[in-house]
């Protein structure tokens, strides 16, 4: 399996994703096909904790709307209970994930609003979330950005 680092221009962040991490967040979007879908991310953090591993992703939960501009979870106890269970084996949530079909993968006001509250939550234990997003499509290719969200900050991650 094949790594791909992604950092920030300071060298402050960065994240690893193997192959089959963009293997599974391809094969969720090609199901979701013109609507918007995502999940969690879930990882763990070298020892001074900016740098970030992906280990594992979540789909999108049962109860999700999905538009062709709008994901949102309805409900959020199954991811709640997902996040406990990974935190139990050691994997934690790193951040979240979400597909732009036939677009660029660029977060919106509302993508930058819901990390930032993240960035805050102490139930997510997680003052630095990572935003995914993948735009495009499998017969015109995809396009990948990853973020980092402090509660001051966005900071974007560009491939190494």
């Amino acid at each position: 399996m094949n790594d791909t680092t992604y950092k920030s221009s300071d060298n402050k962040f960065s994240v690893e994703l193997n192959d089959m991490i963009l293997k599974n967040i391809k094969s969720e979007c090609i199901k979701a096909r013109d609507k918007e879908t995502g999940g969690i991310l879930f990882g763990n953090y070298s020892i001074n904790g900016k740098n970030a591993i992906l280990s594992s992703i979540t789909g999108p939960p049962k109860d999700s709307r999905r538009t062709a501009c709008r994901f949102i979870i309805i409900n959020v106890t199954e991811l709640n209970a997902k996040i406990d269970y990974k935190w139990k084996q050691g994997h934690y949530y790193i951040g979240e994930w979400h597909f732009h079909p036939h677009s660029r993968p660029k977060p919106s006001i509302l993508d930058d609003l819901q990390m930032k509250k993240n960035s805050i939550d102490e139930l997510l234990k997680c003052p630095e979330p990572i935003l995914l997003i993948i735009g495009g499509d499998q017969e015109n290719g995809w396009e990948l950005s990853l973020h980092v969200y402090t509660k001051d900050d966005k900071v974007t991650l560009i491939k190494e």
